[in-house]
């Protein structure tokens, strides 16, 4: 049966790691790091090796340093926290990373985990969902100055119909007792139609909602269409 070297899987698994794996001195220098930096940052090891943490990280990031070395020294394993640090290209990767301090050997140990593409896509999707609720919020104000915009004269047709009935309904000859000109019935029932989908529209302030009619055979009610 095969038998497993001391340090030599505990280095394999060190080069091989997708994460960035550190070794640093109590001032943050990177005395050890894996092939996982060069990949992420698109520096080679020599140009990382030696120096400080703080000194590849993002200005407005640095101030953290302080939290996290105050745990440390603490004796507690922190994790969790952000840095961006510098790319060879100018640019920067959002690494999500966690610390422990060993106060005996004087050394920090450290695991960063880039996340740069997770967090553009939350922010894409963030904006996304922003524009879309700018547009429902647009749609709505149509909707209900459209609303508005088409009822008021459809409600002067219905109203102007009323009054000529009240007024002149008994001068008007319809060919059958009490019952109204066949005309006013053509203007009542020609504007009705219009009358319904405007209804469906929200009012001003209102939540958009359909209205409800009983069924001809005295069933439960339902929405129009039903």
């Amino acid at each position: 049966m095969p038998t497993i070297p001391e340090m030599g899987w505990a280095q394999r698994f060190f080069r091989m790691s997708p994460d960035m794996l550190g070794i640093l001195d109590l001032e943050w220098r990177l005395k050890k790091v894996n092939p996982a930096w060069e990949r992420s940052l698109g520096l080679p090891l020599d140009q990382i090796l030696g120096r400080a943490l703080i000194e590849l990280s993002h200005p407005d990031d640095r101030a953290r340093f302080g939290a996290v070395a105050e745990e440390l020294a603490d004796g507690r394993e922190v994790v969790g926290f952000e840095l961006r640090l510098a790319t060879a290209d100018g640019g920067w990767r959002t690494v999500l990373w966690s610390a422990s301090a060993s106060a005996e050997e004087q050394l920090i140990y450290a695991i960063g985990r880039d996340i740069t593409d997770r967090k553009q896509a939350e922010q894409l999707l963030e904006e996304k969902s922003r524009l879309v609720a700018l547009s429902n919020a647009e749609l709505s104000r149509f909707a209900s100055i459209v609303s508005h915009d088409l009822q008021a004269p459809v409600r002067k047709i219905m109203l102007f119909a009323e009054r000529l009935r009240a007024l002149y309904g008994d001068q008007l000859p319809s060919g059958r007792p009490g019952v109204p000109h066949p005309h006013l019935r053509l203007l009542r029932a020609g504007s009705w139609p219009h009358r319904r989908p405007v209804e469906l529209l929200p009012r001003r302030g209102e939540p958009h909602h359909l209205p409800v009619r009983r069924s001809r055979r005295g069933g439960p009610p339902g929405a129009l269409g039903s």
